[in-house]
């Protein structure tokens, strides 16, 4: 489940999941469907992230920035993920399309994930806010 927190100049969601994994997946969709309307996006390409870090709440936000920097840099959109995290490691797999702005519209821009109000729980619970 994930609920969208609106937040002073900012917008955040809380994601309820059964383990950490789908919170992640749960996560990184949810960043996606405030940019653009997913249910436009096809599966046609392929996108492969590995990141790691010193705890999950670091671990979310490197990688979900590293989402928004392949969105900016290379056009690529998503509309499914297939994720794995343990032990503060993460590989993902991405599906999705290079961005069409007349097929997948332009909802809001986020420029990044804060470390403000930030919350990974291991039992499948997330709370983040982005900077739009």
């Amino acid at each position: 489940m994930i609920e969208i927190i609106e937040h002073t100049a900012d917008i955040g969601l809380k994601v309820k999941s059964s383990n950490l994994n789908e919170a992640f997946r749960e996560a990184a969709l949810g960043m996606m469907s405030l940019m653009v309307q997913m249910d436009k996006v096809d599966r046609k390409d392929e996108l492969h992230i590995s990141e790691s870090s010193d705890s999950n709440e670091s671990l979310l936000v490197r990688f979900l920035n590293d989402l928004l920097y392949h969105f900016e840099a290379d056009n690529f959109v998503f509309s499914d993920v297939d994720i794995s995290v343990k032990n503060y490691e993460l590989e993902a797999k991405l599906y999705g399309e290079k961005y069409d702005r007349a097929r997948h519209g332009s909802k809001l821009l986020i420029k990044a994930v804060t470390y403000h109000m930030l919350k990974v729980d291991e039992n499948g619970e997330i709370f983040v806010i982005f900077d739009i």
